[in-house]
């Protein structure tokens, strides 16, 4: 049995339910590894496995969920730890089922969000597959990864294992997005362009509140779907969290999952045996009904997604980062400098491009590390769509290390042994590439040619497992001035590849070179190729004659639906006025420190205080412009206009503010913030949450004293009591150490202290915080800042009362 032939049969599949809440009932001590209690009890994991395999489950997956080198003691050995994982999986299942090896977050963050970089994860992961795979699994299944950028790193790091190995990849939400701002249409895109094999939704939720985010999931997934939900939301009880929703009641609510087309059912924090062999005789009476979606070549980046395609509005791809022609740019480039660069990508996004070309090419720059410089600097700013323009094989990979969705390859051309060099580098980072029809010296003039070439590469593509979804056709824009036949094979090649499904671009200014007019021969041409199945053009998207026409086009083909855009745009349109320009045009202007902070801009930041400290003091420059400036980027991040990236771009950005006018505010005033000690509670090794709350609540004035991770009740309370904090802030990311919070509390209440406790992290909530006694909680770093200034606020008016 193999797991491609049951993914392909017409039966549903039913995956296990949660480990560590069965384990718990089994003797697993609050905060101790269930990896680690297992190599202690081995016998207590198979019989873990082979309960769910009795109740039904055709895969159940491996006790490794943290068992990579960020997470375990230092003492155990990640491969073996692994492998000895696998095989008592392997040994509980006896043949009836597969085995899925668990691959689980690192608990890390990728810079510029954490302190890691992708090859450091991909190599923690290859470690543990490795493992897993010498085990014996039967696939690789990433779970509950909440940044985009992490689950592409295990995806890369299966295929440097074995390439032809089954993956599976999960992430988990919250709310309409992911901790770190990808949607869910944007993971499954993504994990498309991957080829992985099973997309898939876990934890953080039960089954009737990830229905929205399955079915979002569904309306562009051509791959199978596999959903894992909790038994319901956690509550306390006697001490202990708790799953309320029984085997029957969870079984129903997952039927609705199989009528709508998901594959593959499990379960996670909570689901017990019991819950899967309900679930098993429902499915008994259901039939599989595979969900059919056509999902259209597509790029993401963290947070957004745009799709190619004649049935979506063409794409503008913005030409401007390239130093051909421009002396600015190629001294900058040269001397390491991207301020312009970067200027040039805001300009473009502004004016309406959904992705940016970056080439560096020019001489004495070295592309493999400006490049993917300048490709981190872009995303960490502003979270494009990029499309990384070289001929440089070690740029283009290094590029795709830094970047965290999908980003465009500009281009493959039939050049002997290029494909052949960049597909596979493609294929194995689901990164969509430009294939250019060209080999040899001469240039092929004809459509006729032109097809040929195009029909020779995509047989290479297919034959080195390159997928279609990742191939868009440059339709070769000539110049007409000596070749006066190449705009019309130009749209032949268009309509070619239109009638087989395949999204084309080119190059839109090749067609007008050597002549007069060339905006108005280049937006006329743009418009009859649009009008025959162009998906992109790369061009100067602040061309307000190329943008008049794009608008018009759209209007025309019926892809603007009520005329929206056409009307917000041109309603008040006069004949001879570049109307376009003036209202795209809207770049943002930061004057003042207060929009360095707000933009993340932290050379700005600092240009502007050194400026500003001659005539103004330090508190005021805090007080009226660093202070309001991230209070607005927390309101930002509350309406989803901000999310965790660009809130942590600009609290880094404030912190150097906040430093560079330290030594002015310590002249002014010797007064320090309120004091609040930070943990992550004992037994918990999750410091992620609590790090970014740290982080803003130094950015508001706070004197923070973090303790780390794992920390007991006694020292938090010890240090809480020395320190004279007036707050205590606790973070939990597990349900077996979130009880552990309420130590912390009866400690507080023993000792008299006059101190508050609020409570956040994923699996905690506003029920569990009272029950506890919590003076408070927030669910996110934004909100605890507010719960920590009005418990401040409130313990100041009640002592002047």
């Amino acid at each position: 049995m193999k797991f491609r032939e049951i993914l392909n049969s017409d039966a549903f599949i039913l995956f296990d339910g949660g480990m560590g809440t069965l384990l718990q009932s089994q003797g697993l001590p609050p905060g101790e590894m269930p990896e680690i209690f297992a190599l202690c009890k081995p016998e207590v994991i198979v019989n873990a496995h082979l309960a769910y395999v009795q109740a039904g489950s055709k895969v159940i997956t491996t006790n490794t969920f943290g068992a990579n080198r960020f997470k375990l003691p230092s003492k155990y050995n990640v491969f073996e730890v692994n492998k000895e994982m696998a095989l008592l999986a392997k040994k509980a299942v006896q043949g009836k089922a597969l085995v899925a090896g668990s691959v689980g977050p690192t608990g890390k963050m990728l810079r510029p969000l954490g302190d890691v970089d992708f090859e450091e994860l991909v190599d923690a992961f290859e470690e543990q597959i490795r493992g897993l795979v010498a085990g014996g699994v039967d696939l690789i299944l990433g779970e509950t990864h909440f940044d985009l950028a992490e689950a592409r790193a295990v995806v890369v790091a299966a295929r440097r294992v074995d390439a032809s190995f089954p993956i599976g990849i999960s992430m988990t939400f919250e709310g309409d997005t992911s901790l770190t701002g990808t949607t869910p249409t944007g993971f499954v895109l993504t994990m498309l362009n991957m080829n992985v094999d099973v997309i898939a939704i876990n934890c953080s939720l039960g089954p009737k509140e990830l229905l929205p985010i399955v079915q979002e999931m569904l309306e562009v997934s051509s791959t199978p779907i596999l959903v894992e939900p909790n038994a319901g939301l956690p509550v306390l009880e006697d001490g202990k969290t708790v799953f309320k929703l029984e085997p029957e009641p969870f079984a129903f609510q997952m039927l609705e999952f199989a009528k709508m087309g998901v594959k593959c059912l499990g379960g996670c924090c909570g689901t017990t045996p019991q819950h899967i062999a309900s679930l098993r005789e429902l499915l008994s009476f259901l039939k599989f009904q595979k969900n059919s979606v056509h999902t259209s070549f597509a790029l993401t980046s963290r947070s957004k997604y745009v799709f190619f395609g004649f049935e979506h509005k063409p794409v503008l791809i913005g030409e401007r980062i390239n130093p051909t022609g421009k002396k600015i740019l190629t001294e900058e480039l040269q001397s390491g400098n991207l301020h312009y660069a970067l200027e040039l990508g805001e300009e473009q996004l502004e004016a309406g491009a959904k992705v940016l070309d970056v080439n560096v090419g020019a001489p004495l720059v070295k592309e493999d590390k400006i490049l993917p410089r300048l490709g981190f600097e872009l995303v960490k700013r502003f979270d494009p769509i990029l499309c990384f323009d070289s001929t440089n094989f070690l740029a283009i990979e290094k590029s795709l290390q830094i970047y965290p969705g999908s980003p465009l390859i500009n281009s493959i051309s039939g050049e002997k042994g290029r494909l052949e060099k960049l597909g596979p580098l493609c294929r194995d980072y689901g990164a969509p590439f430009i294939l250019l029809p060209l080999e040899g010296k001469k240039l092929p003039v004809t459509s006729k040619e032109r097809i040929a070439i195009i029909e020779k590469m995509i047989k290479k593509c297919l034959d080195l497992g390159i997928s279609k979804r990742l191939i868009l056709i440059d339709a070769l824009a000539l110049t007409v001035s000596s070749k006066p036949e190449a705009a019309k094979a130009c749209l032949e090649v268009i309509k070619y590849c239109a009638k087989q499904g395949f999204p084309t671009t080119l190059g839109l200014s090749n067609i007008s070179f050597g002549l007069p007019a060339r905006e108005l021969i280049n937006s006329t041409f743009l418009a009859m190729a649009i009008a025959n199945g162009l998906s992109s053009c790369i061009v100067n998207p602040n061309s307000s004659k190329i943008l008049e026409i794009f608008y018009t086009t759209n209007l025309l083909l019926n892809k603007d639906k009520q005329a929206k855009e056409f009307v917000n745009v041109f309603s008040n349109w006069q004949v001879g006025e570049s109307r376009v320009e003036k209202k795209i045009s809207k770049q943002r202007i930061i004057s003042n420190a207060k929009d360095a902070v707000i933009a993340g801009d932290k050379e700005k930041l600092i240009e502007i205080l050194k400026r500003e400290i001659e005539h103004k003091s330090g508190f005021a420059l805090l007080n009226e412009e660093l202070i309001p400036g991230i209070t607005e980027v927390g309101e930002k991040y509350e309406k989803r206009e901000y999310f965790l990236p660009q809130l942590l771009l600009s609290a880094e950005a404030m912190q150097e503010g906040v430093a560079f006018l330290e030594p002015w505010l310590k002249k002014e005033s010797g007064r320090r913030g309120p004091k609040i000690v930070m943990a992550t509670v004992e037994g918990d090794i999750h410091d992620i949450g609590k790090n970014i709350v740290c982080l803003m609540l130094k950015n508001h004035g706070f004197e923070v004293i973090d303790l780390g991770k794992d920390v007991p009740a006694t020292k938090i309370v010890e240090v809480a009591k020395r320190e004279k904090a007036e707050i205590i802030g606790l973070s939990a990311l597990m349900t077996t150490t979130m009880v552990r919070m309420e130590d912390t509390i009866k400690l507080v209440k023993e000792q008299n202290l006059d101190c508050k406790v609020i409570v956040g992290g994923a699996v905690v909530t506003q029920a569990f915080a009272k029950k506890i006694g919590a003076d408070g909680y927030s669910e996110d770093a934004v909100a605890a800042v507010k719960l920590a200034k009005e418990l401040i606020a409130n313990a100041k008016e009640k002592a002047f009362n």
